[in-house]
């Protein structure tokens, strides 16, 4: 029967949600793995999130009077599209623009962008997303370039975005993405670090310091005290937790 707990939105992973490495970069094979740091954070994506076009193209063969009797699979197009709205984020430019016409490493110190006809870079990408109870949900693009880019507009009411569309191509073994979806690990919580307050005893005079825990109060610190019998000349301090 249905089960409620496999229905699920798809949130971007806090952290980061879309990366990009150059292709030769070790795939990713499962959701958990941390990626390594050639893949570049691609920023903010808008609020419309990832859509992805996994169609197939075919065609239908017919028989005398019409029966269909075939239907040939004539072509496949796996495309992600998605808006990059990090529009001052270098890797975002290089991707549009291409690699060749980004020149600089941020804005501080300044960007140069140059629009031409220069073919576009294949690179390697990777979403990664929270699915509902904790579940960890990682799309793998072994190799995709855009293929489409929207109209870029300029207004004082949007974000500048880069409407994007990535055009997989397959692997060498024929996929065009993977897709990968596991529990996260729960992390083990921190045990919290005690804080202590001192407070100061009246010794009885027969009391043996050291053994009851006593602390004396030595250049502006707390420290232990050694003595086995009150010495009358001290103030002892009792350790408590706050």
């Amino acid at each position: 029967m249905p089960n409620t707990a496999q229905v699920t939105a798809g949130k971007p992973k806090t952290g980061g949600h879309v990366y990009r490495a150059p292709l030769g970069t070790t795939v990713p094979t499962d959701a958990l793995s941390k990626l390594s740091s050639v893949f570049i954070d691609m920023g903010y994506i808008s609020e419309d999130g990832v859509t992805n076009s996994n169609n197939a193209d075919s065609e239908t063969v017919n028989a005398w009077g019409g029966t269909p009797v075939l239907v040939i699979q004539s072509s496949k197009q796996d495309t992600f599209q998605l808006q990059f709205i990090s529009a001052m984020n270098p890797e975002v430019q290089k991707m549009v623009y291409g690699d060749q016409n980004v020149n600089g490493t941020d804005v501080a110190t300044g960007l140069e962008v140059r629009a031409n006809a220069k073919e576009l870079q294949e690179y390697m990408y990777v979403i990664d997303m929270l699915a509902k109870g904790n579940v960890l949900h990682r799309v793998v693009i072994p190799s995709a370039k855009p293929t489409e880019i929207g109209d870029i507009v300029y207004n004082d009411s949007d974000p500048v975005g880069y409407d994007v569309t990535l055009g997989c191509t397959a692997d060498s073994e024929g996929n065009t993405h993977y897709e990968y979806w596991q529990t996260a690990e729960e992390q083990p919580q921190p045990t919290p670090t005690p804080t202590y307050e001192y407070v100061e005893v009246t010794p009885e005079g027969s009391e043996d310091p050291s053994a009851l825990g006593w602390y004396e109060l030595v250049e502006g610190e707390y420290v232990p005290s050694e003595d086995t019998e009150v010495d009358s000349t001290k103030t002892y301090y009792e350790r408590v937790e706050a």
